[in-house]
This record gives structure tokens, C-alpha cells and sequence, in this order.
């Protein structure tokens, strides 16, 4: 059940706990886990799983912890203490950067679990069990597919096509979005094993494009959207500003970061694409989304 950076814990030296004085011996049989340290422990899988943990829950996950004190688990042990250095790192990052690493992080967390699980671990079955109560799965699969992977598809696709190629749309409503789970659900099955895991990644790869989006200059954010979207699509005025600065345009286009930028959401939308269809488009004139192809196709 344990995640994070892990290091190695190094037994007392017989030899020493032979000749040690009493004070220091004390020192030696001490918790190797704190009580401070299994609620902070409890708290960082509570962040990463995204589980508000009831009081039993909390409880279950120290009994865990004192268990593999009990049975001299260094190997848990480790993993126990590497998480906290994880968590302690988070911890001074912004808010904006702890989204990135948890949407990042919680399909390699889930994949760990399941394999541990398969193995035989019961603090691996209990939390994956714990995360899929609080996440309930609306179709089977490898990962199974959840709300929060198909939330991320539709806001990816609102983001794509609001922000980057400029087209305007209202939010979708609660009412679509119910349609959307229906369909997705109905379909996920017949997606490849690939790219029901690429699906998962999409909560991940949306926090971080918005985040990157987000602290993108104003000229940065024209020229990607002229790049993804073609120059057609901005106003004659974008057109005209961007024309003002091409040798500037033109340097952008050979930075490492800004290629990384084009290149992670010409593959959102390609990979949106394949799996979902074309990304849906506002027809004013029908006052609804219209979209065909891939598992979703047409909804008010």
C-alpha cells in the first residue's frame, strides 16, 4: 500500500546494542514510525488518492502501519518514510503544482496498488478497494474507467476549444456531461488496452497543459493557437499582430519548451481524436454541442 521515494533502513549493530548504555539502547527500540508520522502518512494518502478517510478508515491505515513495525517490515517501512519525503516536498510546492503531480501520479499509484494487490498484499487490496468506494467505476477495464477520467475528456475538449482554437462555447451542463458518462461507459470496452490507459492519463495531461497554458505569455498562447488551430482561425487583428513580431515567432518556434507545448496538445487533440471523436463544436444555430465520430455524438 506504501508509494513514494524508498531508501534503506540500517539494522543497530549487534555488537553495539552489546556494549550500548541503557539511554542509548531506549534510543534504539524506539518506533522507527511515530504516531505523528502515521497521521501524516494517512493525510498523504488521503492527498493522493483523493479519499476523505472516515475515522475507521484512519484507524485501518495504522493498524497497517503498526503492523509492519510489529513484523519488522523494513521494506514497508522504507516506503513509509520515502512517502513522507515525497509529501514533505509537495507540501512546499504551490497548490497549482501539488494538481499536477497528484492527476500525474494517480494512474502509476493505481497500477502499483493493483499489482500488489495481485500479489497478495492486504493493505493493497484494502486501499484499492477504499479508492474505487469513493470512485465508483461506471465500466470495467484496465484501468476500470471512472467519472473523474471522463470529466477530464470533456474539459479537455472545452479547453481546446475555447482557449486554443478560440471558438466559443458555453460550459457543458450537467444534463450533457450525464450523457456523455452513459455513452463513454457503453463504449470503453471496445477501446484497446492502450488506449484505455491513455485515457487514464488524461486528468494528468490536462492539469499540466492548463497549468503550462496558464503562465504562457500573451504572444506565446497567439502563436500556439495559430500553429494548432491555423492562422485562419484567429481574428484579422491576431492575424496582424501576429505578423508584427514573426522573427520573434520564429525563435519561439526552435525553444525546446515552447515545441513541448505544441507537441503535448497536437497530441491531446489527436489522441482525443481517435478515442472520442473530433472535439465538440458549439452550432449556435441548434443552441447544442454537435460532435461526430469516436464514442461520443451528438448531445444538447
Amino acid at each position: 500500500m506504501t508509494m513514494g521515494t524508498t531508501f534503506t533502513l540500517h539494522s543497530p549493530s549487534p555488537t553495539l546494542a552489546a556494549t550500548a548504555p541503557p539511554s542509548l539502547l531506549l534510543a534504539q527500540s524506539a518506533p522507527q514510525i511515530t504516531e505523528q508520522m502515521i497521521q501524516k502518512y494517512i493525510d498523504f494518502l488521503s492527498y493522493a488518492t483523493e479519499i476523505q478517510f472516515s475515522p475507521a478508515q484512519r484507524a485501518q491505515i495504522r493498524t497497517f502501519v503498526q503492523g509492519y513495525m510489529r513484523d519488522g517490515d523494513q521494506k514497508s517501512i522504507s516506503e513509509v518514510k520515502g512517502s513522507l519525503t515525497t509529501y514533505d516536498k509537495l507540501l512546499v510546492q504551490s497548490a497549482e503544482e501539488r494538481e499536477v503531480v497528484r492527476k500525474q501520479a494517480r494512474p502509476i499509484i493505481l497500477t502499483q496498488l493493483q499489482q500488489e494487490a495481485i500479489a497478495g498484499k492486504e493493505d493493497a487490496k484494502w486501499l484499492l478497494n477504499a479508492y474505487y468506494q469513493a470512485h465508483p467505476p461506471i465500466a470495467s477495464g484496465n484501468p476500470p474507467l471512472t467519472r473523474d477520467m471522463v470529466d477530464a475528456h470533456i474539459e479537455m475538449e472545452h479547453f481546446l476549444l475555447t482557449q486554443v482554437l478560440g471558438q466559443q462555447a458555453p460550459p457543458i451542463n450537467a444534463q450533457t456531461r450525464a450523457k456523455v458518462y452513459q455513452t463513454a461507459a457503453a463504449q470503453y470496452a471496445q477501446l484497446s488496452p492502450q488506449e484505455q490507459r491513455s485515457f487514464a492519463e488524461k486528468p494528468g495531461q490536462l492539469a499540466l497543459t492548463k497549468y503550462q497554458w496558464a503562465r504562457m505569455s500573451a504572444e506565446d498562447r497567439l502563436m500556439m493557437r495559430a500553429q494548432i488551430g491555423g492562422v485562419n482561425s484567429l481574428s484579422p487583428q491576431e492575424q496582424m499582430t501576429i505578423s508584427q513580431f514573426q522573427q520573434q515567432a520564429n525563435q519561439m518556434l526552435r525553444s525546446h519548451n515552447w515545441n513541448m507545448m505544441q507537441s503535448t496538445l497536437n497530441n491531446m487533440r489527436q489522441n482525443t481524436d481517435i478515442i472520442m471523436g473530433t472535439p465538440p463544436i458549439w452550432n449556435p444555430s441548434t443552441n447544442r454541442y454537435e460532435q461526430r465520430g469516436g464514442i461520443i455524438t451528438e448531445f444538447k
